[in-house]
């Protein structure tokens, strides 16, 4: 590798990452009856064409180490990072405390990458360690919730060096003060 890693990329939770967000991104369901909202007979839909292509392309990737499976969760793919063997980590933003007390040179956290045809990439999937407010609660739970994501979004500014974070788990009419 050019960056002088001997791997580029490596991933943590992959089903999550290469398979549910990638279709999220594509706006590529899942499963069927509404990713299993509407019934216990859903099917899954993970033999799309544009899944099979890019688990395709991830092999081809492993052949010339642009790519590296290296055990699930956290602890292959991030140690492999951390020690600089793997140019870059896709993981979930709760490996953001880990990376940031053990990684010994300068990292950012980014996006889930987009082919550049792409025209409109769709939302990724928010993941266990995001939080959700939902449609239906009392006006002062969702005071709460305002004031605990704002108070979390200058904090990840902060550690990111950005002004503002490119998700937000509210409606813009909610991130009101």
């Amino acid at each position: 590798m050019a960056s002088g890693s001997k791997y580029g990329m490596t991933v943590a939770w992959q089903t999550w990452v290469m398979i549910e967000n990638y279709m999220a991104i594509q706006d590529l369901p899942l499963s069927t009856k509404s990713n299993g909202f509407y019934g216990l007979d859903t099917e899954l839909t993970i033999n799309h064409p544009m899944v099979v292509n890019h688990m395709t392309r991830l092999k081809t990737w492993m052949d010339d180490k642009r790519f590296v499976y290296l055990e699930r969760e956290y602890k292959g793919p991030e140690a492999a990072f951390i020690s600089g063997e793997c140019a870059i980590l896709m993981d979930s933003i709760s490996a953001i405390g880990a990376l940031k007390k053990n990684v010994k040179f300068e990292w950012d956290a980014a996006p889930l990458p987009v082919k550049a045809s792409l025209k409109n990439p769709q939302n990724s999937i928010i993941g266990g360690a995001s939080l959700w407010v939902l449609k239906g609660h009392p006006k002062k739970n969702i005071r709460v919730s305002r004031i605990f994501w704002h108070s979390w979004q200058q904090k990840i500014c902060r550690f990111s060096g950005t002004r503002k974070p490119d998700i937000s788990p509210l409606p813009s009419n909610l991130m009101k003060s």
